[in-house]
């Protein structure tokens, strides 16, 4: 909470990411979050978004920055673009930054990415839901002492591609088509395609 209203999000991108995921989940929780701003370089997909989640929309994002509603930034665009966004959100003196995975594209922006956080106090959290996912906390408890009499565990996992996932969860405006496709479901004649061709 920011004094006595909900602290204000504002997302640096209006994709489906943010519209799967993150703008169902603060549908959860209004006490705590609120749409504050979206912001894509596409104004008319983040005017639609912004309109769903009954928050203003900008295609700038040193307009979204500069507006006090917005508290913490999720930032939801392309790899390409995380580092500079998070580094400009801390810098505008936003609470928090949630950044997407990847958080950088290189070790040297993530380190600037480490120094600007410790520099401005803004703790930047990547956005990976995998940490708190039940089949993970199942392994864990299945370890036992493992990890005392172990050097090495390999592991594969196979993961229907983030659009599969974007679909199940809602119906997404203004989705980019894709450059390639995964054809079909996820099988074992498909894997072997994949991970030994």
């Amino acid at each position: 909470m920011n004094g006595n209203r909900p602290l204000g999000i504002g997302f640096a991108g209006a994709g489906p990411v943010t519209q799967a995921i993150h703008l169902p989940t603060l549908a959860h929780l209004p006490d705590l979050f609120t749409p504050a701003c979206v912001m894509d370089v596409n104004v008319d997909l983040a005017a639609s978004v912004a309109a769903s989640a009954n928050a203003r929309h900008t295609n700038s994002l040193e307009t979204m920055l500069a507006d006090p509603s917005v508290d913490v930034v999720a930032i939801c665009s392309p790899q390409q673009f995380h580092a500079d966004q998070a580094i400009a959100a801390m810098r505008a003196g936003k609470k928090a930054v949630l950044c997407e995975k990847p958080l950088a594209n290189s070790a040297e922006q993530a380190q600037a990415i480490a120094a600007v956080s410790a520099e401005t106090g803004v703790p930047v959290i990547v956005g990976t839901m995998h940490v708190f996912d039940p089949a993970w906390h199942a392994l864990l408890g299945a370890l036992d002492d493992l990890p005392s009499r172990t050097r090495s565990v390999r592991s594969s996992i196979v993961l229907p591609m983030n659009d599969r996932f974007e679909n199940w969860a809602t119906q997404v405006t203004g989705r980019p088509e894709a450059a390639w496709s995964m054809p079909g479901e996820m099988t074992p004649d498909l894997i072997r395609q994949i991970f030994h061709a």
